[in-house]
């Protein structure tokens, strides 16, 4: 399963990351013509801090695009998880209709888990009659998801690679087992309008 939002940050980290090996591979360069004598000191300076400015901006610019993407699915989820009477669907009628089980209630669940209001709905029948109700992750659950996926991330990008997080992020089984659990909270995004 995969979340556009989640693809969307992940992808401007991976380029994050190939632009600044690109960066570093032409400091390298710079560094072996100091090494050779080949530049002067003065020269060398200038080129390593123009490296370092370079790369602290494209941190910045990273970030930014992560903040921003965070935002429009903070917006996204609390769109979806506002309690709206256009998403009453007819099952909902049921629940006055005849005596529920937790079975019952948890199948109901199942297939209404991206419609918060009849969760709402479901979990107050089950409070109502003393049954229990596990619903759906709600935008709360959600939007932690997604920051710890963010945070990962920003963390990547100013530790660099090789950092822990750099490595979590950069290996394709290490990602993959991370969010994993967090995707099995925010789903597809599929369910989510801007």
């Amino acid at each position: 399963m995969t979340n556009k939002y989640i693809d969307e940050i992940k992808k401007a980290t991976t380029k994050h990351f190939l632009t600044v090996e690109e960066l570093t591979g032409k400091f390298n360069l710079v560094e072996n013509q100091r090494k050779n004598d080949t530049i002067s000191e003065t020269n060398f300076n200038n080129a390593k801090a123009e490296y370092e400015t370079s790369i602290i901006a494209e941190q910045g610019k990273t970030t930014d695009s992560i903040k921003s993407v965070q935002e429009r699915y903070n917006v996204a989820v609390d769109k979806w998880a506002m309690i709206d009477g256009e998403k009453l669907h007819p099952d909902a009628d049921l629940l006055n209709k005849m005596r529920f089980t937790t079975e019952d209630l948890q199948e109901l669940g199942a297939k209404h888990k991206d419609n918060q209001t009849m969760q709402r709905i479901l979990k107050n029948y089950a409070d109502d009659n003393d049954l229990s109700f596990i619903s759906s992750p709600g935008g709360k659950a959600k939007k932690e998801a997604f920051e710890e996926i963010a945070n990962v991330l920003t963390s990547a990008i100013t530790g660099g690679e090789s950092s822990y997080y750099g490595i979590l992020a950069s290996t394709p089984d290490a990602w993959e087992e991370f969010i994993q659990p967090h995707m099995q909270v925010m789903g597809s995004g599929a369910e989510l309008s801007e």
